[in-house]
């Protein structure tokens, strides 16, 4: 509030007509007011939806399918998005950007296994993505159940589910 104050009192334009003076301050002050409005906006209507915050719901399934907190796992996408590693414990070694994603999505099927078999030899033990595109059920991606996100492991990586 202070700086925004500071900046309405500002004489930008010396002998600046009273209307474009006017003008300033109006964009002065209503820039932030509707950048605080659009987030206010946004979590309230995440509140409203009351479904379950994603990341938390990929982090919690995570040490179900095999991988605990202290797992090493590659990611397809960008990982300043994948707060789910932060709240799992585990940590992005190897990504491959979402710009760069297509190019995976258009290669062919032994590339992609060579691709993902890459992640691996650098001690990743799973690749995680929410892009639908790149999860081909058949190349070995699974759901993580209850969210958009896809896992692929080696399938001697995959933990067998636990029994309750």
């Amino acid at each position: 509030m202070l700086l925004l104050w500071t900046l309405a009192r500002i004489g930008i334009v010396v002998g600046a007509e009273p209307q474009l003076m006017k003008r300033f301050h109006l964009v002065v002050v209503l820039a932030p007011a509707l950048a605080a409005g659009w987030a206010a906006t946004h979590d309230l209507y995440e509140v409203v939806r009351n479904e379950a915050y994603e990341p938390w719901v990929v982090a919690q399934k995570l040490p179900e399918m095999g991988i605990p907190a202290g797992t090493d796992v590659g990611y397809i996408g960008t990982g300043t998005d994948a707060y789910w590693a932060h709240l799992a414990g585990v940590r992005i070694i190897v990504e491959i950007p979402r710009t760069e994603a297509p190019r995976f999505i258009a290669a062919d099927t032994a590339r992609r296994q060579e691709v993902l078999a890459l992640f691996t030899s650098v001690g990743a033990s799973a690749v995680i993505t929410r892009n639908g595109d790149v999860a081909n059920p058949a190349e070995g991606w699974r759901r993580i159940p209850g969210t958009h996100h896809f896992i692929w492991q080696r399938p001697w990586l995959i933990a067998a589910p636990e029994k309750n």
